[in-house]
């Protein structure tokens, strides 16, 4: 027979952290990016662990970053938000990708950031607003209740990766961010 003791309780802030906002100046540099940057469709996993477009899901474009550009705005983000968070971090091990929603969109449903393969070591998601010239587009999230965000120009939020959240939709204009994940190694 196994007899369990209760651990202490864990002080880790599991949910959304806001932080400040970054220029104007950086937000401009960051779209700026998407002028050399091959836009695809964005897609969504299915149950069989491949990856499809279904714009009824995610009706989102995304310009992926293969350069290193953003790593040290992402660095003082993660810095930031790992003090609420306190997780074991190892750092990004997936490329930063800039998204466009364009009006009319379905933006993107309800969905957690954690899946399979690379994506299961997400910790921390990160999204940096980097326009104000649309309407919709709401964060919203599920942890305690569901809460909503509406973001202004260079507006900061780091989440943990594991709760259930989405984009509501674009009614008006393009909703542009920038999007990045901090991994490390699995919960325990």
């Amino acid at each position: 027979m196994s007899f369990f003791c209760t651990p202490h309780t864990n002080t880790t802030t599991h949910g959304v952290v806001q932080l400040d906002s970054i220029s104007d100046d950086i937000c401009e540099y960051l779209l700026k990016l998407r002028k050399k940057i091959k836009p695809i469709s964005a897609k969504v996993g299915n149950q069989n662990g491949e990856y499809e477009v279904v714009s009824t899901i995610r009706d989102v474009m995304a310009y992926p970053i293969e350069t290193h550009h953003p790593d040290a705005i992402i660095s003082k983000i993660v810095t930031e938000a790992n003090k609420e968070f306190n997780y074991n971090l190892t750092g990004m091990i997936e490329n930063c990708a800039l998204l466009q929603y364009s009006a009319p969109s379905h933006g993107y449903d309800w969905h957690v950031d954690i899946a399979n393969g690379t994506e299961s070591l997400r910790k921390i998601s990160i999204i940096i607003n980097l326009n104000d010239e649309y309407e919709g587009g709401e964060f919203q999230m599920f942890s305690d209740g569901m809460s909503s965000i509406s973001f202004k120009k260079g507006d900061v939020i780091a989440f943990s990766s594991f709760l259930p959240h989405r984009i509501t939709p674009i009614t008006k204009g393009e909703r542009w961010s920038l999007v990045a994940w901090v991994s490390g190694p699995c919960f325990q």
